[in-house]
């Protein structure tokens, strides 16, 4: 095979003005894109800089929180075992009803003594 003369790959083409032109133009408007895409870019980072301060902020709050919930707990324990006695274990689901578990209702919850059950509700029959 014979080598190829020096230039034998380039093609030249050539163009008129209008086609010149609308090469331009469509190089001026991928320039725009790719300028376009850049910007929506840094906005795209600068909203998910954002978001990613809100993910933290909330985070530490939860921390936050979480924390408040377990010294409430560890501080309610403590209450009740000062009040009632130690804490014991069990395995079974807690029920407000167990004869297990003595638990301290607040007074709006509290079953009415006996005698005052009885005086209230033939109290409210004689109305």
């Amino acid at each position: 095979m014979a080598a190829p003369a020096p230039g034998a790959g380039a093609v030249e083409v050539s163009m008129d003005d209008k086609a010149k032109a609308l090469v331009a133009a469509k190089i001026k408007e991928g320039e725009y894109k790719v300028r376009m895409i850049g910007e929506y870019a840094v906005r795209t980072d600068r909203a998910i800089d954002a978001l990613e301060k809100k993910v933290q902020d909330i985070e530490a709050e939860e921390k936050l929180y979480l924390h408040q919930i377990d010294d409430f707990a560890t501080a309610t324990i403590a209450e009740y075992e000062a009040s009632v006695g130690p804490v014991p274990a069990f395995d079974n689901h807690l029920s407000l009803f167990s004869k297990d578990i003595p638990l301290e209702f607040p007074e709006p919850l509290a079953p009415p003594p006996a005698s005052s059950a009885s005086a209230s509700s033939s109290a409210s029959h004689h109305e």
